[in-house]
């Protein structure tokens, strides 16, 4: 299985900061959601996909492992139009993830991506191929952080992918 991207035990507290704003309520969130009209709304992570289809709100591309903190859950997840599935160990980033993401991203149906490993790292992969003004979710620290893609965070993200090629 080729790696894209291997994680650095360096690089560790800048992936454990949030990436934009914290959300514990879930009304608030859709709120944000609605006030920011995004291109695109990327939910990564069982508990920030489960929590949109709890306020009906479906994301054009959700990434989950069927995990919450390593445990295995068993959450309501919303319709989707497709569903692809991949193998993307711990602390990586594969070819075949990567790839996927790309291809999700460009399709006009919402899709589901069912990850056999680990998501948490597909948050950068979501934010390189994602237009300008989407907005991504993902769950840090028992809340969902939410922030929208911009040329800062895509820069941000392609030196973190740079310095830790496999």
């Amino acid at each position: 299985m080729e790696k894209v991207f291997k994680l650095k035990k360096e690089f560790i507290p800048e992936l454990r900061k949030p990436w934009g704003r914290l959300f514990k309520e879930p009304k608030e969130l859709a709120s944000f959601i609605r006030s920011t009209k995004p291109k695109k709304l990327i939910a990564v992570g069982d508990y920030s996909t489960h929590l949109l289809a709890s306020l009906g709100i479906e994301p054009d591309l959700s990434i989950v492992d069927r995990k919450i903190l390593r445990k295995k859950v068993k959450l309501k997840l919303p319709k989707v139009g497709g569903v692809l599935k991949v193998r993307n160990p711990a602390g990586t980033i594969t070819r075949e993830a990567w790839n996927t993401i790309k291809e999700a991203l460009s399709c006009t149906v919402s899709v589901r991506i069912e990850v056999e490993g680990e998501e948490d790292l597909l948050v950068m992969p979501c934010v390189v191929f994602s237009p300008r003004g989407s907005l991504i979710l993902y769950g840090l620290k028992k809340q969902v952080c939410a922030f929208l893609v911009n040329a800062q965070n895509k820069k941000s993200v392609r030196r973190l992918l740079r310095l830790s090629k496999p």
